[in-house]
């Protein structure tokens, strides 16, 4: 099939891929992005004889500093959790990177150049759990759904925060998506402390049982995406 053709009022239109600033954390960060916001499905087997369970992102927070980049995402089968009674399963999937300012210190050329084409050192976990239905994890996402399908207002900050700079709320409904991103000028009282609470309770769940495989389907491979950010 040819590709989509395109028109322009400009004499000439041209279509390229060009790879992300050739400035070390910036070319880390765009990866780092991308491994943050996907995969957009998982594909679980609990066990070598069951089918496989397929679980979309439902929920994503992240949070960037000017030390790095942390998310949170839950992966599930259903999106409407107050639909649901009993055990649900889940997966919870947290991402850290912490900006490593030493690798620029008596940096070489050689270095810098391994360093431009390199993965950032990222520390990313996938748990498959099991979440009773009145759990004070899915209050608490309740609670959130709650405060933002009616939409938000945000209003300035008053103090200086430090612990971010930008933060990420996207979560997918039944009759939509919702995806808000902010910065520190501006607050939502409610809706911070929300997700604040949200992160807390994601970061304490501890794996309790092994499963067979997990599979992540990610809409461009992590690899390849590399190679455009990188221009390889």
């Amino acid at each position: 099939m040819a590709q989509p053709n395109e028109t322009s009022n400009a004499k000439k239109l041209s279509v390229v891929c060009s790879s992300v600033h050739p400035v070390i954390f910036f070319r880390h960060e765009a990866l780092v992005e991308y491994l943050s916001e996907e995969p957009q499905f998982i594909n679980v087997k609990k066990d070598l004889q069951d089918d496989i369970l397929s679980m979309e992102q439902v929920l994503r927070i992240r949070k960037w500093s000017k030390e790095g980049i942390t998310s949170w995402q839950i992966f599930s089968g259903i999106r409407d959790f107050t639909q649901s009674n009993g055990l649900i399963p889940i997966i919870i999937r947290k991402l850290i990177w912490q900006k490593d300012h030493s690798i620029l210190e008596n940096i070489t050329s050689d270095m810098r150049k391994r360093l431009l084409q390199d993965w950032p050192e990222v520390v990313i976990s996938n748990i498959y759990v099991q979440i009773n239905s009145g759990s004070s994890l899915l209050k608490s996402l309740q609670l959130m759904d709650l405060t933002t399908t009616s939409g938000i207002n945000l209003s300035d900050r008053k103090q200086n925060l430090s612990e971010w700079t930008h933060i990420e709320l996207m979560r997918l409904y039944e009759w939509g998506k919702l995806n808000l991103t902010w910065s520190s000028q501006k607050q939502h009282q409610e809706l911070e402390e929300l997700i604040k609470l949200l992160t807390t309770e994601l970061s304490s769940i501890q794996e309790t049982q092994e499963v067979f495989e997990m599979v992540h389907d990610f809409s461009i491979t992590p690899e390849d995406y590399r190679k455009i950010v990188t221009g390889i």
